[in-house]
C-alpha cells in the first residue's frame, strides 16, 4: 500500500509545472497570483478526483530550517486551508528528509493539528540546478489505511 500511495504521488507530482512553483514566493503575496491559483485549482481538482485523499499540498523549506505551505487544495478562506507562507510548525521529521535529500517515502502513520496520516512526500526539483524546490504530499486518513484499496486506478 505504501508503494502504491508513493506510485501515485509521483503521478501527480509529474503534472505540476516546476516553473509554477519558482514563480511563487512562498509569502501572502502569492495569493492572487495565477500561478498560485492554477496550482490550487489542480491540486483540487486531483482530490476531488480520489476521494480517498485528505489533503494534497506543497510544501518548501526556508534557509532557517523552517518548512511552509506554499499552496494546498483546500478553497481560500476554508477553515482547513493552510494558506500560502503558513508554516507547518508540526511538520514529520521525514517531510524535512525529503526536502533536504530530494528522496520520495511515505511518512507516517504521524498525527499533527489537522488529524492522523500517512502521506506520501515526491520532492519537486529544478531541473537545471537540481535543487528540491517543493514537496508535494498526498494526505491518507491513518484510521482509514488498514482497509484502503486503491485500485483500480
Amino acid at each position: 500500500m505504501r508503494e502504491d500511495l508513493l506510485s501515485r504521488t509521483r503521478l501527480v507530482a509529474e503534472a505540476v509545472n516546476i516553473e509554477r512553483i519558482k514563480a511563487l514566493t512562498g509569502t501572502a503575496a502569492d495569493l492572487d497570483t495565477p500561478a498560485y491559483l492554477r496550482l490550487k485549482a489542480q491540486l483540487a481538482a486531483v482530490r476531488a478526483f480520489e476521494p480517498k485523499y485528505r489533503f494534497v499540498y506543497l510544501m518548501g523549506q526556508r534557509p532557517g530550517g523552517d518548512v511552509f505551505f506554499f499552496v494546498d487544495d483546500r478553497s481560500v478562506g476554508h477553515e482547513e486551508e493552510a494558506p500560502a507562507g503558513m508554516i507547518y510548525d508540526d511538520v514529520p521529521k521525514g517531510f524535512k528528509r525529503v526536502l533536504a535529500t530530494g528522496v520520495a517515502s511515505v511518512e507516517g502513520p504521524f498525527t499533527d493539528k489537522w488529524g492522523s496520516f500517512v502521506s506520501g512526500c515526491v520532492p519537486l526539483t529544478d531541473p537545471q540546478s537540481g535543487k528540491v524546490l517543493a514537496v508535494l504530499a498526498v494526505d491518507f486518513d491513518a484510521r482509514q489505511w488498514p482497509k484502503a484499496n486503491f485500485w483500480p486506478i
